[in-house]
């Protein structure tokens, strides 16, 4: 099945789900599958739509299991783990033999114990031995293998597995607090409604199972690519909202750029940052894949001009043939002419939204500060913002001189601060779901850095050289041409605030505050 199962280890913690499922009426329509809900208090996909699973646990291996296939001892491994997480969640236990009575009486108990936190799976190997049962893992079908982008800090390396299930699961109150039968179409309906919020890998699965007749659907979840580097596909993170990080050097395969496709109907193409021929391929698949499901390319838009946002724009633009738009600093810096100047406050209109509402739109926000010409766009239906370079989950921006200006990034993170935000969508990162604090975060260490740069300053001159390396002792040498220009921009923005003085080129003076009386 291609490398729906097998392939490359990668830094992802291994983890299995369960794709339950009603018994098949035909190929054309898909049947029913299970969603678990997860809590809203949990940190991670808190509040979304899943199928069941969790990580894969040492206890695993020690499962005693049955199959009439040749499986490897991995394999194995991961179907034993999904059979555990499935009873654990559900209450559904494939086993290959009749579970005796006084048995069946114990699982309640069972279930609580294997789910409270400090759980390793311990007890569930102790039953399977102490009843002689073992895990059927032959009602497992392998489906398709998934793993997280490389923009997410929690990566998993995520095995799907589809059952047949005729019971009715049982979900306990703690991680998780719910679960439904839907169809793929009538759970991606109510997705796109805003009913319910459904994890993007899940989507994922979903609209290939509510596109496809159930055989070609099978097949084409099984043929994916494992990892999302390479494979063409999007991240659906929020209705609307798709996106494809994607390796950009210079940076760090480990803090990809984001392309975000935003709309329903007609959608824009904000930041098409790879350079790379592979990289380029899977934008420009990806893209295809959004048209195919019918939306309509209407411009590509630009956060800003910096090169890990538009390696790709020659490219999107000459083939999909729309329009280019951008902030008028943004083209000079690209020496590019612009069929549509953004500017402060101006609208972009996207028709109707996911959930039915006409006038759904982007409003233009001018921030400069981490560059010149930078906006981000506000979605007040949705209350997200785009927020390009502003602020990342992932790490701290830069703000350099020459390019960048504290005060007017300062300026700008005050801006979105003061939106009623849901979700902020950085360029460098996961979204985040509690913007405010983000953005108060941000603004804190911005000062906290800039108190650091003045601790550096007396009545002598000192070079910004030398402030940057007493400031970034820890910085590599390859990266000292950004800490002098990260500290330029703070000793400026300390000769704005009057608390220094630039005496000559690149060299500063504090200045003593007036004794108080």
């Amino acid at each position: 099945m291609g490398e729906g199962i097998a392939g490359e280890s990668v830094n992802a913690r291994r983890s299995t789900l369960t794709v339950l499922h009603r018994p098949r009426v035909s190929l054309e329509d898909a049947p029913a599958f299970f969603l678990v809900e997860r809590s809203p208090q949990l940190t991670f996909f808190g509040g979304y739509h899943s199928f069941p699973g969790g990580a894969v646990d040492e206890v695993d291996a020690r499962l005693p299991t049955v199959s009439t296939a040749n499986l490897v001892d991995d394999e194995r491994t991961l179907r034993a783990a999904a059979l555990r997480e499935l009873f654990e969640e559900t209450g559904v236990l494939l086993v290959t033999d009749i579970l005796p009575a006084v048995a069946s009486r114990g699982l309640p108990a069972l279930r609580e114990q294997l789910l409270k936190r400090d759980s390793n799976g311990e007890e569930f190997f102790h039953f399977l031995t102490q009843q002689q049962l073992s895990l059927d893992l032959d009602r497992l079908v392998p489906l398709t293998r998934l793993i997280t982008p490389k923009f997410s800090p929690k990566r998993y390396d995520a095995t799907y597995y589809l059952v047949e299930c005729d019971e009715d699961p049982q979900i306990i109150d703690g991680e998780l607090v719910g679960g439904r039968w839907l169809d793929p179409a009538s759970a991606l309906a109510a997705w796109s409604r805003g009913e319910i919020r459904i994890a993007a890998p899940i989507v994922t699965i979903l609209r290939v199972l509510a596109w496809r007749r159930w055989d070609q659907a099978l097949e084409e979840l099984s043929d994916f690519l494992a990892p999302f580097e390479g494979s063409g596909r999007l991240v659906p993170l929020a209705p609307g909202y798709d996106v494809v990080p994607l390796r950009t050097p210079p940076l760090p395969s480990s803090l990809p750029t984001t392309t975000f496709l935003i709309g329903d109907d007609e959608f824009v193409v904000v930041d098409p940052g790879p350079k790379a021929e592979n990289e380029q391929a899977h934008l420009l698949t990806a893209i295809d894949r959004r048209m195919a499901a019918g939306g309509r390319p209407l411009a590509v838009v630009l956060t800003h001009h910096h090169a890990d946002h538009v390696g790709a724009l020659d490219a999107v633009v000459n083939k999909l043939r729309v329009p280019l738009w951008a902030h008028p600093l943004t083209g000079e810096l690209l020496e590019r002419d612009l069929d549509r100047e953004l500017l402060h406050g101006d609208i972009i209109d996207l028709g109707r939204s996911p959930d039915g509402r006409d006038g759904w739109n982007l409003r233009v926000l001018f921030t400069p500060g981490h560059a010149v010409g930078h906006v981000a766009l506000y979605d007040a239906h949705y209350r997200r913002v785009v927020a390009g370079d502003l602020v990342s989950t992932t790490t701290s921006m830069y703000v350099g001189s020459p390019g960048g200006n504290l005060q007017d990034y300062m300026q700008s993170l005050e801006q979105l601060l003061a939106l009623d935000l849901e979700s902020l969508y950085p360029s460098h990162g996961v979204p985040s779901h509690n913007p405010q604090e983000l953005l108060r975060a941000t603004l804190l260490h911005r000062q906290e850095r800039l108190e650091q740069v003045a601790g550096e300053l007396d009545s002598e001159p000192q070079d910004v050289e030398s402030v940057a390396q007493a400031v970034y002792t820890a910085a590599p040498k390859a990266l000292r041409p950004l800490t002098v220009r990260t500290t330029r921009a703070n000793l400026q923005h300390l000769a704005v605030l009057g608390r220094a003085r630039e005496v000559e080129t690149d060299r500063y003076v504090l200045i003593e505050s007036p004794s108080a009386g």
